[in-house]
């Protein structure tokens, strides 16, 4: 900054900087003055006139652009910079968007008419309103990022219970509340435990109790304690706590053996307070409401299509047919599109041909090519990349499905497990090591790409595995011209 600029002051080469309780001097404070704006575009406007045109245009506000993947552009990008280089291959398409005009209403100040607040607010949303509290501000020391607030802060008193915690177990025990409050997540109260008893439910689901043993005596004080320090760090007192709630959470919904959808809870024990929790909310989350089971007509319309899961014609595209009229049957008719009858004599002749066919165990073929059994088993089964649009394409060869325990015919077979193999090997005929080979010979980069990728779960991006989003696409349009998946 000059000595002459009339904004100097705004940018101090000395200045103080404010710790607020961090550890760190790059997460404090920078204690400068606050900038003036209209003497900064004062300042700014004496300088406009040195800018170039194309300067001056960057300076200003242009149209709204949107960019998108276009597989069928490939161009060079030029850089508007010397530091950069240049993007070859670009498949990207820039179009002008501009924004719909304002509708003739205008924009709402302010809160919508008709929206729901307080605990008639949407699931979801945090409130406070759901419980009752005395709220004050005053210094606490309320913790904040792992360090204890020097500032005043926003502290709840929470309102106790009037209900003994037996009467309270017999109203709660076994049914659902909210917890994580203000946030509001649903659970199940499995017991409600006192410095004295455990109340649960027995099998026929009442309310017992049952004396604390021993070990339990002892770490009741312990829990309270530690749940009394916890709320406080954040600035909530409850006061003494005559009980505490074992709940599970809700996990989510789950199909159940009628067909309909009936709430998961996690097998997860949480502890929590009866002051902080909610028992009864005015709308429920319809997310997570259960559902009795479809009739089969609205679960299974006509003339849907289906994917079949039968050991007879499986993975077949079917299509629903009429339903029977007896609806207790429970029973559909489903037209597979490409499924015949198993023909006895068929069945012999492809035995035939795969007894007089040659095949070489995988491990064999990995070594007479120079692949690793890892990269060859990828390819010979289905193997999925993220292309540009980050859609998952499959580039693997489609020879062998392990958990399916399925062969495609003439190109691979498993062979039996021997008594110290848990599963059987997989063979690979001379057809599939051609395919394998000329896929080898054309992509040489792509074999070697796949070589330095490390075995993961998560799905690679293309850059992983091929030098440009151009060269990734004649892989792909390579294995579609040999017709892969069918």
């Amino acid at each position: 900054m000059r000595d002459g600029s009339p904004v100097k002051d705004f940018y101090p080469i000395d200045f103080k900087i404010d710790m607020n309780g961090k550890k760190n001097e790059w997460e404090s404070v920078v204690v400068v003055p606050f900038i003036d704006e209209q003497r900064l575009l004062v300042a700014a406007q004496t300088k406009e006139h040195l800018l170039s045109a194309e300067e001056a245009n960057r300076n200003g506000f242009g149209p709204d652009i949107i960019y998108t993947y276009d597989p069928k552009l490939s161009f060079t990008f030029p850089s508007p910079s010397p530091i950069f280089p240049e993007i070859k291959n670009c498949p990207c398409r820039a179009t002008k968007f501009t924004l719909p005009p304002v509708p003739s209403t205008g924009y709402c100040n302010g809160i919508l008419p008709g929206a729901r607040l307080g605990k008639k607010i949407l699931p979801g949303f945090p409130t406070l309103k759901t419980l009752t509290f005395q709220s004050s501000l005053r210094v606490h020391g309320a913790n904040l990022f792992g360090h204890d607030s020097r500032n005043p802060s926003i502290v709840f008193k929470m309102a106790p219970n009037a209900e003994t915690p037996e009467q309270l177990a017999r109203k709660v025990v076994g049914k659902t509340c909210f917890i994580d409050w203000p946030f509001l997540r649903e659970a199940q109260v499995i017991a409600l435990t006192d410095a004295l008893f455990a109340y649960t439910l027995d099998p026929q689901k009442q309310v017992i109790s049952t004396p604390l043993t021993q070990e339990q005596l002892h770490s009741y004080p312990r829990i309270m304690k530690d749940q009394q320090s916890s709320l406080e760090k954040k600035g909530i007192f409850t006061g003494v706590i005559p009980s505490i709630l074992h709940v599970t959470p809700l996990k989510g919904l789950k199909v159940n053996s009628a067909g309909g959808l009936s709430k998961e809870y996690s097998n997860e024990v949480v502890v929590t307070i009866p002051a902080l929790t909610v028992f009864e909310v005015e709308q429920e989350d319809p997310r997570f409401v259960a559902q009795q089971p479809l009739s089969l007509e609205k679960k299974y319309p006509v003339g849907h299509s289906v994917i079949f899961l039968a050991k007879k014609g499986y993975g077949s595209v079917g299509t629903i047919g009429k339903h029977p009229a007896d609806a207790a049957a429970k029973k559909l008719n489903v037209k597979l599109a490409d499924y015949h009858d198993e023909d006895p004599a068929f069945l012999a002749q492809l035995s035939e041909r795969e007894v007089s066919e040659q095949y070489t165990a995988i491990f064999s073929v990995s070594k007479n090519l120079g692949i690793s059994h890892a990269v060859l088993n990828r390819l010979t089964a289905s193997f999925y990349v993220k292309d540009p649009s980050h859609e998952r394409v499959n580039v693997g060869l489609n020879f062998k499905f392990s958990k399916q325990n399925q062969k495609v015919l003439g190109y691979s077979r498993r062979r039996a497990p021997e008594k110290e193999q848990t599963e059987g090997v997989w063979e690979l005929s001379r057809k599939a090591i051609d395919l394998i080979q000329a896929y080898q010979r054309a992509f040489p980069d792509f074999f070697q790409a796949l070589e330095d990728l490390p075995f993961e779960e998560k799905t690679p991006g293309f850059l992983e595995v091929a030098s440009s989003a151009a060269e990734f696409q004649r892989i792909v349009d390579w294995r579609a011209s040999h017709k892969l998946d069918k």
